[in-house]
């Protein structure tokens, strides 16, 4: 080889060395996190009011330690079922940048381009992606890169670092506990969440609980319903009205309609509780049933003025085909709608 093209070659040597060195900066950090460990699976329904949509949420940090700006911080990831065949979807939202820099929604690949840049020196950045959790699968996994651009031309510029995340999901193909429990990253524009096959009670599971949530002023909300048997509770015996007394537990820890106390509310969470015939006395009168929230009992909404919160807005007994609602699920079930302000715990006995 001449000494010119040695030259040469030593250059272009360099030049990717340099390069790659650049690429892998470790001054600029990305890290992209879970919000929500855990996830039920989706449950589409032919009737919309049946039907369950579930959340993952991801948090992107990108940080910059650089001696220069860090320009249009950028996000490119790709959404992937694991153990499942029905695709993770990208949602049409995103939290803490705006105008939406995204595009990809709807399909399991996520671009985005902020217009945001990061000062020298620690410059920080964090903002949220959310995912469609799939119908079946064990996980979801999440797979791309993040970072920005040291110059204002095109391409990653320097930093494009690897980040990845996985959330689990609950299979009740494979997991039971989809009957007593459900949790989703709930978005700010409100949603479903409900507990059980499509929320109905039946012998193998004799409680389901949906509670649907409006609009709220938080940025998101991690909503988790939990049943559990009670029967040890002194209520239970002394009521004398199950074979075996439930409770359901709604967290929805980031709202209050009520802000707290200091104003009237005027939007709330409307709870419904079912409860299978096969837990019932054959006896029981549907209004002489306990119901405590908190430990506290719970009366008929507009027996008070002002009304006091929970309170029940309808009792219901499938008792037949006259019923709305009624099917042969149903049957002879209970079921109480309940109105609140905010989350909390929920005793039948």
């Amino acid at each position: 080889m001449s000494a010119s093209k040695k030259f040469l070659a030593a250059c272009l040597a360099l030049v990717a060395s340099t390069s790659a060195l650049a690429a892998a900066d470790p001054s600029v950090s990305a890290t992209l996190v879970p919000i929500n460990t855990v996830v039920t699976l989706s449950r589409p329904s032919g009737n919309p009011n049946d039907s369950l949509v579930t959340y993952a949420a991801y948090r992107l940090t990108v940080t910059n330690r650089t001696t220069n700006d860090l320009n249009r911080i950028f996000l490119n990831a790709t959404a992937s079922n694991v153990g499942g065949t029905d695709p993770v979807l990208w949602d049409s939202s995103i939290i803490g940048v705006s105008p939406d820099p995204c595009v990809g929604y709807g399909t399991s690949t996520l671009s985005c381009e902020t217009n945001i840049s990061l000062p020298p020196g620690g410059g920080s950045v964090t903002f949220i992606v959310i995912a469609r959790a799939p119908k079946n699968g064990s996980q979801i996994r999440i797979d791309g890169s993040a970072g920005g651009h040291e110059g204002n031309g095109g391409g990653n510029g320097c930093c494009g670092i690897p980040v990845t995340a996985s959330t689990t999901l609950i299979d009740p193909t494979t997991d039971p506990t989809f009957t007593t429990n459900a949790q989703s990253f709930i978005k700010n524009s409100g949603g479903s969440l409900f507990t059980g096959d499509r929320w109905i009670s039946k012998p193998g599971d004799p409680i389901t609980t949906l509670v649907v949530i409006p609009g709220f002023a938080a940025p998101f909300d991690l909503g988790q319903i939990s049943e559990s048997e009670i029967s040890s509770d002194p209520n239970c015996a002394a009521q004398a009205h199950f074979n075996k007394c439930f409770e359901s537990f709604i967290s929805l820890p980031a709202i209050d309609f009520s802000n707290g106390g200091t104003v009237t509310p005027t939007q709330f969470l409307s709870i419904v509780v079912r409860l299978d015939s096969s837990l019932i006395k054959r006896t029981t009168l549907i209004e002489n049933v306990l119901v405590k929230y908190d430990g506290t009992p719970v009366g008929v909404c507009g027996n008070t003025s002002p009304e006091v919160y929970p309170c029940i807005v309808e009792r219901k007994v499938y008792k037949n085909k006259s019923v709305p609602g009624w099917t042969k699920d149903l049957d002879n079930d209970f079921e109480w709608t309940l109105r609140h302000y905010k989350n909390g715990r929920y005793g039948l006995f």
